[in-house]
């Protein structure tokens, strides 16, 4: 899934500036955009020894134009895997601005802050056993908008986010790190 899903992202970047000559880089109104990747994540708590995980990602942005290079919104972002019966997630939801540095081109670099969870869900016989932390997340990225039509990109993009639990009730603390690549849709 990985290799898939960079070389699918290196051929949209690459073609991206002989494409987009046909439509212009023009932003006004409302935005929506969402995507599909894969992503690895990393867990820091107390007494545990976690690698990088492997799993799915995406993401979803609702926003409007401030000016032709700014988009202020909110925007959800998650990762999550399954495996042995357990099912690790990782949510944040943030007030996210995305910023084109040249207003006529589809290259932008976003950021935002908000809040988030880690959950994990456990199969025990017949039922489930959750358990969630809350804390701060907060992301940054970088993407570039396809124009392959008039109100319309493909938006490959990369991206992390991490969400800071801090102490839980126990005295253990709990945050991790997601690092994901995908393919945006955007509809300026």
């Amino acid at each position: 899934m990985r290799t898939l899903t960079s070389v699918l992202l290196a051929a949209v970047i690459i073609a991206a500036p002989l494409h987009a000559q046909g439509y212009p880089q023009t932003r006004s109104g409302l935005t929506v955009s969402f995507g599909f990747g894969s992503g690895s994540a990393t867990f820091d708590c107390d007494g545990c020894d976690t690698g990088s995980q492997n799993g799915g990602t995406g993401y979803i942005r609702l926003a409007g134009t401030v000016r032709p290079n700014l988009i202020i919104g909110g925007e959800i972002n998650g990762w999550t895997k399954t495996q042995s019966g357990a099912t690790l997630s990782v949510a944040g939801l943030t007030a996210v601005a995305q910023w084109y540095p040249n207003v006529t081109g589809g290259f932008f670099v976003d950021a935002g802050i908000g809040t988030g969870s880690i959950t994990a869900e456990y199969d025990i016989g017949g039922g489930t056993l959750t358990q969630t932390q809350r804390g701060v997340t907060y992301q940054i990225g970088a993407g570039y908008d396809w124009r392959v039509g008039r109100n319309f990109s493909l938006s490959p993009y990369a991206k992390y986010f991490s969400v800071q639990t801090g102490d839980n009730t126990n005295g253990d603390k709990l945050n991790s790190n997601v690092f994901h690549l995908g393919l945006g849709f955007t509809w300026h």
